[in-house]
């Protein structure tokens, strides 16, 4: 296994878009950046003491640069898990007693407010039109259903086809180009000879059904290049190739590579 990128040393087993390999799923999490984020972060809190964003724009400012950077960023699995922990069911029970006494909806005069700012003329969109990007896309407003969208899908798929045929690559099942030259670029880095989509087509195993990305015979081997429609929105591998994983080393008793593009 190739070492991490970042200083510590230790066997990588992650791969970023760029290419660079780290010893965990965040460069954050090496040991060396980490040191190196808290060494630089020593004393940069101490002029906040007793401010607010209310008070000081020094502060304010902060806010907002810290938003900029956390903004979309997914929560790794032990903050997940630590999160599910902490809460225990009596903390939930607090919290529902607290959010049935604070609620404000109890209030009769909240209640009649409500309901007149969201009924009738008053309501928001009362007398609109629901714009065009807003409607659900059946039928003709469907762009793939369209009849020059259709047709220019099927000349795509015909090229793609006949370009495989002249350069003697597999016709079925698709493949990234992509995904083959960075098995290709692995293989070379560690010793491997994959058999792949563009070198001799994907290994299919008959029993099980399956076609791998790559499969080194004298190794026994195989590796898979995981696309973003591979994982869940926490960035966790889904079930279905788990399992796939799973019983694909049972019967073959292989090694098994996943590198993520």
């Amino acid at each position: 296994m190739p070492k991490c990128d970042y200083g510590c040393g230790q066997e990588a087993t992650h791969q970023f878009k760029k290419g660079k390999w780290c010893c965990d799923t965040s460069s954050n999490k090496c040991p060396v950046k980490r040191k190196q984020i808290s060494e630089t972060n020593k004393g940069c809190t101490s002029w906040m003491k007793g401010l607010s964003a209310k008070t000081d724009p020094r502060v304010a400012k902060l806010g907002r640069k810290i938003s900029k950077k956390t903004k979309g960023r997914k929560k790794s699995k032990e903050s997940i898990e630590k999160y599910r922990k902490s809460v225990t069911p009596e903390r939930r029970k607090q919290y529902s007693k607290r959010m049935k006494e604070n609620n404000p909806m109890k209030d009769p005069e909240t209640v009649k407010r409500k309901v007149k700012k969201n009924s009738g003329k008053s309501h928001p969109y009362y007398g609109k039109k629901r714009p065009d990007h807003s409607k659900r896309m059946k039928g003709d407003n469907n762009p793939s259903k369209r009849p020059e969208v259709k047709k220019k899908l099927r000349l795509k798929r015909i090229e793609m086809i006949e370009n495989n045929i002249e350069n003697g690559y597999q016709i079925t099942p698709c493949f990234n180009t992509n995904a083959c030259a960075l098995i290709d670029e692995y293989g070379k880095r560690h010793g491997y000879q994959f058999q792949h989509a563009m070198n001799g087509g994907e290994y299919k195993i008959d029993e099980l059904g399956y076609w791998v990305d790559g499969y080194d015979k004298e190794r026994n081997t195989v590796i898979e290049v995981d696309e973003a429609h591979h994982f869940d929105m926490n960035g966790n591998l889904s079930e279905k190739d788990i399992r796939r994983q799973a019983e694909i080393e049972e019967f073959l008793g292989c090694d098994f590579i996943r590198l993520r593009i």
